[in-house]
């Protein structure tokens, strides 16, 4: 009698085990199995037979449904179960944390870093300057298509210095050559670091000066005028306008061809603090203007006088001049270039004729002591002067 109050006991405390976890497993998203009949029979049939093992399975499996029913809480099948009710709740809830809502119109933190075509762009990943020296380094059609790439590189090309060639490479059915130049520099912003006009036709020559006055110009460092096909220019020569000397504060590189400097230039009395390379190719100069643009350049290092016309004597006096190309001018109706002085050049290195054939008549070196390299003279030079030896034939 005492086994079968203590069998009758434990049977009792399953089912009310099974009555508590119930709820508690509703409440936390598990599954609850019914009490197994097989298994309970055994505890009810010792306690009091078949009969009440079938009684007291039959009254536990009634408080279930009931403890479910109160609850709302069903028993999904075994098949039916997903990976989202078995997990656990904390598990849950971190997931459900990974999913924000994310506006369309507005990057993502990453987006700079993939192309429009959705590819990673790593150079994209460069810091500013960097890229800016890149897209400045490119020609000028090339940087701005640069704009196309991704987001990440649209504000670069008018952040980054200038780089403006005007050449035949520009043409396009769909813009018009001097509207293109036009609008690039009032949309970009400046400082320009070149500015090359390769010019074929004398329609241009009107729209320079408004080009030269654009503030993308004011702290211009290279600055090219020349004709892109020489037989075009004939014995005709562009005058260059007022607007050309508003950059030369800060130039370092200059070159001009097939034009003509207007005596003005010594009135002016310009100055070129930071020019160290000048390049004049045909073009008509005074004595006068040309004597006057030189003793401007405090730093000039390297000078170039091609085929040019005005002047009969030239003498150079520098304190940073190394090397200097010269080659007389071929044309019969020209004034000829007759007499070269080197008068004081410390740092002068290389004296060079870059056309032997043509030259001035009389080349005098007073004081170079740095001249190691002297090119081949002209056939028709009559007087060689170094320091105090002349040669004459």
């Amino acid at each position: 009698a005492a086994m079968q109050a203590s069998q009758k006991r434990r049977f009792a405390d399953a089912a009310l085990d099974a009555e508590e976890t119930a709820p508690a497993a509703a409440t936390a998203g598990q599954p609850t199995e019914p009490i197994n009949a097989e298994e309970a029979a055994p505890l009810a049939a010792n306690a009091g037979g078949p009969a009440a093992a079938a009684a007291v399975a039959t009254q536990a499996f009634k408080k279930r449904k009931s403890a479910a029913v109160a609850l709302n809480y069903k028993v999904p099948a075994p098949a039916t179960v997903t990976a989202v009710e078995v997990m656990p709740a904390p598990l849950q809830a971190s997931n459900k944390c990974k999913f924000q809502i994310i506006d369309v119109d507005q990057d993502s933190p990453g987006s700079g870093d993939v192309d429009d075509a959705g590819s990673v762009d790593h150079i994209g990943r460069l810091p500013n300057a960097v890229l800016c020296s890149i897209v400045s380094l490119l020609p000028t059609k090339e940087g701005a298509r640069t704009q196309v790439i991704s987001r990440r590189w649209r504000p670069l090309w008018r952040t980054a210095p200038l780089n403006l060639v005007m050449n035949q490479e520009l043409n396009s059915h769909d813009h018009n050559l001097v509207d293109l130049i036009s609008k690039i520099l009032s949309v970009h912003p400046g400082p320009t670091h070149r500015f090359s006009l390769c010019l074929s036709n004398s329609k241009y020559h009107g729209k320079i000066k408004g080009w030269l006055s654009s503030q993308a110009l004011d702290k211009l460092q290279e600055f090219e005028l020349i004709p892109e096909d020489w037989f075009d220019v004939g014995g005709t020569f562009f005058l260059l306008p007022p607007s050309v000397y508003r950059s030369v504060p800060k130039l370092h590189v200059a070159k001009f061809g097939g034009c003509r400097f207007s005596d003005l230039i010594v009135k002016l009395s310009l100055e070129f603090p930071c020019l160290k390379q000048l390049t004049l190719d045909r073009v008509a100069i005074s004595e006068d203007a040309l004597q006057s643009v030189l003793s401007g350049c405090y730093a000039l290092e390297s000078l170039e006088l091609k085929k040019n016309s005005g002047f009969r004597r030239l003498c150079i006096s520098s304190q940073t001049l190394k090397s200097v190309g010269f080659c007389n001018n071929w044309v019969r109706k020209s004034v000829p270039w007759q007499e070269l002085v080197i008068e004081d050049a410390p740092c002068l290195e290389r004296l060079l004729p870059l056309q032997p054939q043509v030259g001035p008549r009389s080349i005098r070196v007073i004081s170079a002591p740095k001249l190691n390299i002297l090119g081949a003279l002209s056939e028709s030079i009559t007087e060689l002067q170094l320091g105090t030896t002349v040669f004459q034939v």
